[in-house]
């Protein structure tokens, strides 16, 4: 009969997929099967990308282990290890299916993360989109605490706050009516409260909230201008 067939005691890795016959036998491989979990990565690369031998896809993101290497070309994205390579929230599989690239939060790149981004492949997004999320930004603002508005007493801060919420809700009725250039000067004007400009001092302090809602509105001038 020989020494032939497989495994062979004349060969040290019998099926050639980097991982010597002993080991295969230990970890319950294999040693016959180079790729034992049918992924498209040999075994032995396997352990070279922390993947799991036995389990095609490792990370759980409806991406097979091999495809994610694939596509990765030692660029390490999409990782075969993380379920959401990006970090949207959005799984590496169900953005390949969405058209979105698991690879890039905002695959359009008009601001908007693919989480929320309604049309995630197209730059900009609808008006009823913009108008909706001011109106919730209205409402933020309206629980922000008095702390946070820069005014000589209460009164006069629950003033401002109210007066900013105001502003927000005036731009959402703008979008509302069609008038994108209306919407986008109130906007420009409420930015201006915020910042300081043309005068000193700046409605809000200086926070974490303040800043947040001058990036959302920048954003949402920016949206405006690609409708």
């Amino acid at each position: 009969g020989g020494f032939g067939g497989c495994p062979s005691p004349l060969v040290a890795d019998s099926d050639m997929d980097g991982l010597i016959d002993g080991i295969e036998l230990v970890l319950m491989l294999d040693a016959c099967d180079s790729d034992f979990d049918n992924d498209g990565l040999a075994d032995g690369l396997e352990a070279t990308h922390g993947t799991d031998p036995v389990i095609a896809d490792s990370d759980g993101d409806g991406l097979l282990d091999g495809t994610e290497v694939d596509v990765a070309q030692g660029g390490g994205c999409p990782n075969p290890t993380v379920s959401d390579s990006d970090g949207d929230t959005l799984l590496d599989g169900v953005e390949v299916l969405a058209g979105t690239n698991p690879c890039n939060a905002d695959t359009d790149g008009d601001g908007v993360p693919d989480h929320v981004d309604p049309t995630p492949t197209v730059p900009g997004v609808p008006g009823g989109w913009i108008e909706n999320s001011l109106r919730h930004e209205a409402d933020v603002v309206l629980g922000y605490g008095l702390a946070l508005v820069n005014a000589p007493n209460n009164n006069a801060a629950a003033g401002r706050r109210t007066a900013l919420s105001n502003q927000l809700t005036s731009a959402a009725n703008k979008v509302a009516t069609g008038n994108k250039q209306g919407a986008s000067n109130e906007l420009a004007s409420l930015l201006q409260k915020l910042d300081g400009e043309p005068s000193p001092p700046d409605w809000m302090v200086e926070s974490a909230e303040k800043e947040r809602l001058a990036d959302d509105i920048r954003l949402y001038i920016d949206l405006l201008g690609l409708m």
